[in-house]
């Protein structure tokens, strides 16, 4: 039986963020995404209001993603101030929120 719960949480959410390189090659980077899954009336209000303001609603944390020490990138406003402005990331979580929002089978991309 499916049970309703009003707070929805997901744990290390599968994403794959994508980097152009030279001569059109495309590098992909596995990475894993904690996540609140609020309701889409909400969700849609938040990110009409700008990426940033969803993310920092429904980000939690991610996990894969390092400096350029090779350091973990810890969860800080600096760094997802950082974050929010380069596009693979943005891409990434709001394609991986929109798949476990909806249910969708985590898959490599």
């Amino acid at each position: 039986m499916f049970v309703f719960t009003q707070k929805r949480l997901v744990k290390e959410w599968p994403e794959t963020i994508k980097v152009a390189e030279d001569k059109g090659v495309v590098s992909s980077h596995d990475i894993a995404l904690d996540l609140e899954l609020i309701p889409e009336d909400e969700w849609i209000e938040l990110i009409k209001k700008g990426h940033a303001i969803a993310f920092d609603r429904v980000l939690l944390g991610w996990h894969g993603i390092s400096d350029t020490n090779g350091e973990s990138m810890e969860d800080t406003a600096e760094n997802r101030a950082a974050l929010y402005q380069w596009q693979p990331f943005t891409l990434a979580v709001i394609r991986g929120y929109q798949r476990a929002a909806s249910g969708e089978a985590a898959r490599k991309n």
